[in-house]
């Protein structure tokens, strides 16, 4: 056999090697996500409301506006209140917000964050234990999704895997998974993965990361075996070659 002979094996032998090789980082990088089927954006909400009923003298947000622990949100005139100061059935320190004789009940914000809606309008009658406005708690946005996995794959999701979020604009934000719970049914797992990313908590608010927004989450499955580990591996050194 002569050596061109013998260079072209060799070279067709590296480019199988080299073929088969990539086929299996794409498969294994394939079989190493769990893309969702649903998932959105939320946050921690709280609400504002009043333990006495009364007329709602003045509303001091809007849907929207962002407030900072201790901003008056309403103001709301009750006469049980007031008798029961006049009384001392109840005392003003008691309440957050300020509180007048005349029974005039300021409500305020206990955490900063976004009004997201507003239950009221002014001059309109407010039951004790209405809800005034709802807040989202400012820092506290995470995304909850849904996956579908084989049974046998679900093990493989768990709590502090890294994860992908993609907004609708095709920005990428770097998330890990928080809590994972699952139903099973025939032999499919589906688990509803709850993501936190800081990158998301702490960008600006705007349609594309405000709460109820749609967006993509992959997850990154754990690896099992000596020949995920050395494909992983591989994976690395080729990415490091090409940066």
């Amino acid at each position: 056999m002569t050596w061109p002979i013998r260079l072209r094996l060799l070279t067709g032998l590296a480019l199988t090697v080299a073929m088969v090789l990539g086929l299996t980082l794409m498969l294994n990088r394939r079989t190493s996500q769990a893309t969702s089927t649903t998932a959105v954006i939320a946050a921690g909400t709280y609400d504002i409301g009043g333990e006495y009923g009364g007329t709602v003298r003045e509303l001091h947000v809007t849907q929207g506006q962002v407030v900072q622990a201790g901003d008056p949100v309403a103001t709301v005139h009750s006469g049980l209140l007031q008798q029961d100061l006049t009384t001392g059935e109840v005392s003003a320190a008691t309440f957050p917000g300020r509180v007048t004789p005349e029974g005039l009940l300021t409500l305020v914000a206990s955490e900063p964050g976004t009004v997201t809606s507003v239950g009221t309008r002014v001059d309109s009658f407010l039951r004790a234990g209405s809800v005034v406005a709802s807040i989202d708690v400012a820092g506290s946005r995470y995304v909850e999704a849904e996956m579908e996995l084989e049974a046998r794959d679900y093990a493989r999701l768990v709590s502090g895997a890294p994860a992908t979020l993609t907004l609708p604009d095709r920005t990428e934000l770097a998330g890990v998974v928080d809590t994972v719970s699952v139903t099973s049914e025939g032999g499919w797992a589906t688990a509803t993965v709850r993501i936190a990313s800081e990158e998301l908590a702490t960008a600006t608010s705007t349609t594309l990361t405000a709460p109820g927004t749609p967006v993509t989450a992959s997850v990154h499955l754990q690896d099992n075996g000596a020949i995920s580990e050395t494909l992983t591996t591989l994976d690395l050194f080729l990415q490091r070659l090409g940066s």
